[in-house]
C-alpha cells in the first residue's frame, strides 16, 4: 500500500505523505492496533508513548492486538466522536514477519 514515488525509508516516507496530502506532523513507527469501544468502536495505534486514532485503517488490518509498522500523518483539521487520541491518517502499514 505505498504511493508510487514514495520513498522507502520510513521517516522520509511519513514526511512525503505529510507533504503530499497536506497533513500535519508525521507519525509512525512500531506499534499495535487496538479496538476501543468509545464512540461505537474505534481503532487506535500506539506510536511510542502516544495513542492515535487510526481514521483510515484498512479493514484488512483491523485486528485487535495486531503488531505493525506504520507511517501516518496527524490530522488536526478533523474531529472524532471517539476522542481517544490524535487523529492519524494511516499512509503506509506493514505487518512484521516473525
Amino acid at each position: 500500500m505505498r504511493h508510487q514515488g514514495a520513498p522507502t525509508d520510513s521517516t522520509a516516507n511519513a514526511q512525503y505523505y505529510a507533504d503530499v496530502l497536506g497533513l500535519g506532523l508525521a507519525l509512525g513507527g512500531n506499534g499495535a492496533v487496538t479496538q476501543v469501544a468509545a464512540g461505537g468502536g474505534c481503532w487506535t495505534t500506539d506510536a511510542g508513548a502516544e495513542r492515535c486514532e487510526a481514521i483510515s485503517l484498512d479493514q484488512a488490518f483491523q485486528a485487535d492486538g495486531l503488531a505493525m509498522v506504520f507511517d501516518a500523518g496527524d490530522r488536526p483539521d478533523l474531529a472524532s466522536i471517539c476522542q481517544v487520541g490524535r487523529l492519524a491518517d494511516i499512509t503506509s502499514i506493514e505487518v512484521p514477519q516473525d
